[in-house]
Order: C-alpha cells, then structure tokens, then sequence
C-alpha cells in the first residue's frame, strides 16, 4: 500500500513518515489513519482555526491543562465568537475534544484521568493513550518521562525519552509493550480508538489481557511505538 501524506501547514506534512523505520509502523499506520478519514481531519482547515489549535496545544506545553475559552481568546486577540466557530470546526474534525461547553482535550493531550502521565520538564500532562503518550515528546522537542500502568495487572510502568523526544532512554520494567488496537470511530477517537492503545509491562501480559482470541491491531515494542507516535504528532506544532 502506498504511503499518503498531506500538507497541514507551511514545510509541514502528515504524518511526518521520516520519524518511522520500522515496516511493523509503517504498516499500522497506513492502517489506524486511514487517508480518507486523515482527509476529513485536516484538509481546508484554514489558517485562523489552525492557529487556534496550535494554541490549544501550547497551553497544554506551558500549564499541563486545557485553556478556558476566556484565555484563549485573549490569547488569539479575537471575540469569543470567533474562538467559538473555530472550536466548533476543530471538534468536528475530532482534532478539539470539548465537554459541557470547554476544552478538554487535544490530542495528544487531555485533562481527563486516562492513567497516561507524561512529565515535561515542571509541567505534568494526561495523554489520551500510550501511544500519544510517547509522541508528546516529538510533538514538543523535549525529552519526557511517562508513567503509566500495565493494563493487565495495574503495575507501575516509567518510559523516558530523549533526543528531542524521538528515543527511548529508559523504561522499567525493561520488557513495556504496547498494543494498538484496530477499534471503529465512532464520535470521537478519545472515546473510541484511545481506549484500545495501551502499555503491558510484558509480551506475556498482553497475551494473558488478551486470552488466545483473535484480536485486531498491532503489538509493538516501546521503540516502534515512539515510532508511531513522533509520525503522527511531530507537524502538529
């Protein structure tokens, strides 16, 4: 299958297929973003709404939260109109999450408790799942440390990256996996394909979470999945 990418702003394309070397990635990738639905995601999203996003996701950089609509307008310099019809566009587009009229999520960033708690530097963020978890790094250009939890048996899980956020520096315990579950979209991917992407503090794990049955998506090792994540989230910014 060949690979697609789009233009989601100046010298910058989607997803960025340099930061993948692995054919397991690439594979999943030309799977989980399916070009039709990355299509309806990004192209004619106009400049102003884009800046809008990009703010989004630098409140959640500077403060480890989602901005209130008040700040964001200030920050933008526009009426709180305008910042409404660009949120509105941005859920639509399932790149904005928002709940009782605020911001709760962009990915790969969320307020709500997913498990996933990735330091930068001071701040603390929750990421939507594992795999945006390892991408924040890449997404911001500093190196991370997450904690997480084995989805089988609750154990504590500590990921490091490093190299600007597109390498491993350390994990314990040193046998994480992750699963990429294959799940249908529907409304938003925090509520649907989020839920399915996870740590396991081992292979053996992963296998017992998922009791011999046939299960679609894709098992990779830490590595593969930082992989997935500096492809997917490295333009966003």
């Amino acid at each position: 299958m060949p690979r697609f990418a789009l233009t989601i702003g100046p010298n910058t394309r989607f997803p960025d297929w340099s930061a993948v070397t692995s054919p397991l990635v690439e594979a999943a990738l030309l799977d989980l973003l399916r070009e039709d639905r990355m299509l309806a995601r990004w192209q004619g999203l106009g400049e102003a709404a884009r800046d809008t996003h990009r703010a989004i996701l630098q409140s959640f950089r500077e403060t480890g939260r989602a901005p209130r609509l008040a700040w964001l307008a200030e920050r933008r310099r526009l009426a709180a109109a305008a910042i409404a019809r660009h949120l509105d566009e941005l859920v639509a587009r399932d790149l904005v999450v928002c709940r009782q009229g605020e911001i709760e999520g962009a990915y790969p960033f969320t307020d709500r408790d997913t498990g996933h708690v990735v330091e930068i530097g001071e701040v603390s963020v929750n990421a939507m799942c594992a795999i945006d978890a390892l991408g924040i790094g890449a997404l911001l250009g500093r190196p991370t440390l997450i904690r997480s939890r084995c989805a089988h048996c609750a154990g504590k899980l500590r990921i490091g990256t490093g190299n600007d956020g597109r390498s491993i520096t350390g994990q314990v315990p040193p046998g994480i996996v992750v699963w990429a579950g294959v799940e249908p979209i529907h409304g938003c991917a925090a509520d649907t394909q989020c839920r399915s992407m996870v740590f396991y503090c081992s292979a053996e794990h992963l296998d017992a979470a998922q009791g011999g049955e046939p299960v679609s998506g894709y098992r990779f090792s830490t590595s593969q999945a930082l992989e997935a994540g500096a492809a997917i989230f490295g333009p966003f910014l």
